[in-house]
């Protein structure tokens, strides 16, 4: 798997005709990208409904093959960015797990 940046992301989602990532979407919800995406293109964003309200912290994957950003777990699943990071790190390790090749 190629690592990607955001804007990598982005110009790929755009070429693709999907809207993740407009700007108009992510004010609705106040999306924010927290983390730049790790090796398997999963990054971390905040969301909160209202502005007065607690910021929640969603992972998110880019699908290289359907060029769609998903979120892996609940959306607004972690409290703060802290969780947010150790759920990243475990969701990569069994992805890498799964994905690496056994004798």
């Amino acid at each position: 798997m190629t690592k990607l940046s955001i804007n990598e992301m982005k110009a790929i989602q755009l070429e693709n005709g999907h809207n993740w990532f407009d700007e108009d979407a992510m004010n609705f919800f106040n999306t924010v990208i927290e983390t730049q995406p790790n090796k398997i293109n999963i990054f971390i964003t905040s969301e909160r409904m209202e502005l007065d309200m607690p910021k929640k912290y969603s992972l998110r994957w880019f699908n290289p093959e359907t060029t769609h950003v998903d979120t892996l777990g609940e959306f607004q699943a972690y409290d703060t960015l802290a969780e947010a990071k150790e759920a990243r790190k475990e969701f990569t390790q069994s992805y890498v797990e799964w994905h690496t090749v056994r004798p």
